[in-house]
C-alpha cells in the first residue's frame, strides 16, 4: 500500500513510484529485504542505501524500513518516510519492528491457511474424480457419500430427496 501526503509530493509522484521497480538489494527497501534487517535512517540523503525514482528529492527526510520475514522467507517490506532529518526516535523504530513482526506472522498464517485450503480442495476433488478421465467416479454418486451426508447435516434434513436438492 502506498500512502502519500499530496502537500509534499507532485501530482504524478504515485505513478512514478509504482513504475520504478526495485530489485533485491537495491535501495533501502531492497536492502532490508536482502539482509532481512530493519533500519532506521536518520538522514536519507546521507545514507548510501536509499534509491529514489527520478525527480524525487531525498533531502530533509528520515526513514524506517522493516522487512516482513517468516521462517527466513521475505514476504515484503514496510517503508515509512518522514520529513525532517532525525525525525524518527527509538520508540517509533521499536514500535515499527514490533508491528512488522506481527504483520509478518499474520501474512505467514494467511499463506499457510490458503495453501492448506487449496490442498484440501484438491484432495476432495481427487477423491471423487477418476484420475484417467477426469470425470466423476463412483464415490461421487454413492448414496452415502460425504457430499450428501454433509448437506443433510447442514440443512438438518434426513430424506434423500432433500439432501439431493441441497447439493445442487
Amino acid at each position: 500500500m502506498l500512502v502519500l501526503d499530496p502537500r509534499h509530493h507532485p501530482a504524478d509522484h504515485e505513478e512514478r513510484v509504482r513504475e520504478h521497480e526495485i530489485g533485491l538489494g537495491e535501495g533501502m527497501v531492497g536492502w532490508a529485504a536482502q539482509h532481512r534487517e530493519a533500519a532506521m535512517i536518520d538522514d536519507v540523503a546521507a545514507d548510501p542505501r536509499p534509491h529514489a525514482p527520478p525527480g524525487t528529492p531525498l533531502s530533509s527526510k528520515a526513514a524506517i524500513v522493516i522487512p516482513l520475514v517468516v521462517e527466513d522467507r521475505p514476504l515484503g517490506v514496510i517503508r515509512a518516510v518522514k520529513m525532517g532529518v532525525g525525525s524518527y526516535g527509538q520508540e517509533q523504530f521499536r514500535f515499527a519492528r514490533t508491528l512488522g513482526a506481527q504483520l509478518a506472522l499474520l501474512l505467514g498464517m494467511a499463506q499457510a491457511n490458503r495453501s492448506r485450503a487449496q490442498a484440501l480442495e484438491e484432495a476432495q476433488r481427487l477423491a471423487i474424480t477418476d484420475a484417467l478421465t477426469g470425470l466423476h467416479g463412483a464415490r461421487y454418486f454413492k448414496p452415502g457419500s460425504r457430499r450428501r451426508s454433509r448437506a443433510r447435516t447442514a440443512t438438518g434434513t434426513s430424506s434423500p430427496s432433500s439432501s439431493w436438492t441441497a447439493t445442487r
